[in-house]
């Protein structure tokens, strides 16, 4: 079976560059899909032991720990950066004094000894390993028997598939339009059955869910977040896109902001002056 493609090195180097910042950039929408994902991986023992893997920030273990405050999390990432960050927040955040082990740690290499998790969430992080179905594998060695692991990927973008089409038809039709062909083949519901597949999952005792959210700002701050989702599109899209259009990219999303069709069009109307970009995630759930 043809493997699906691991992450250019340009996406890895963004993450180490963003780990105090990436939830807010995500607006909400990582978070969300944890939270959805941890419904369905119980109920767990009270005293669980739950891997977070290419853990982030630690949205998917916090998320956890509100859920099951008597479970232990090991959060683990090949980013540096975020591996920092998730122990200062170790430190700092009460909940999780106690309960979480971190530690830098390749995900298709996972320092565990086989069937040690109760549950295992890999929140959009399987991408970003060199190769996917290692990483599957690891999953599903480490998980006990029994237990269910969480894995997540992008169905649908709309940074990429509204907002900067919209940038590129309008002010570039001149250009080559943008494909990341990760994004293409991870958005298919296939590439993540089969990866989960490829790691020991029977397809029998895999279901995969679709959620619908948004990533959310306030309109009154339309400006602030028009500047960091530009800086944000340049690091996901690397060398995808020429000079010109990323130099260009907050004026293109002024653009879509500013006339009302496009508006309403591109974007989603929140309640209490919020406003979306409407994101759509597989959610693939496989009992070992």
């Amino acid at each position: 079976m043809a493997h699906p493609p691991a992450a250019s090195n340009h996406l890895s180097e963004f993450y180490e560059k963003v780990a105090q910042s990436y939830e807010s950039l995500s607006g909400g929408t990582t978070r969300a899909v944890a939270a959805m994902c941890i419904s369905y991986l119980g109920p767990l023992p009270p005293d669980a032991r739950v891997l977070d893997n290419a853990c982030g920030p630690g949205m998917g273990g916090d998320e956890v720990l509100k859920v099951y405050p008597g479970a232990s999390v090991d959060m683990v990432d090949t980013a540096q950066a975020m591996v920092d960050f998730v122990r200062c927040s170790a430190r700092e955040n009460e909940r999780w004094k106690g309960r979480v082990n971190v530690a830098l740690m390749d995900g298709t290499k996972l320092g565990f000894e086989a069937e040690t998790f109760n549950a295992s969430i890999t929140n959009f992080g399987i991408f970003l390993f060199n190769t996917p179905a290692e990483g599957a594998k690891e999953i599903y060695r480490t998980l006990k028997r029994g237990g269910r692991a969480a894995i997540t990927s992008w169905k649908f973008a709309g940074w990429a598939d509204l907002l900067l089409r919209e940038i590129m038809d309008g002010m570039f039709p001149e250009k080559e339009k943008f494909v990341m062909p990760v994004m293409e083949q991870w958005r298919e519901k296939d590439t993540l059955v089969n990866c989960m597949a490829d790691g020991g999952f029977s397809k029998q005792r895999i279901r995969v869910e679709e959620m619908e959210t948004a990533m959310w700002f306030r309109e009154k701050e339309f400006a602030q977040w028009r500047e960091a989702m530009a800086e944000t599109m340049r690091s996901m899209v690397g060398d995808r896109l020429d000079a010109e259009v990323k130099a260009r990219l907050e004026e293109g999303l002024s653009m879509c902001w500013e006339d009302e069709d496009k508006r309403r069009r591109l974007f989603i109307k929140g309640q209490e002056g919020m406003a979306g970009v409407r994101m759509v995630a597989w959610m693939g759930i496989g009992t070992k």
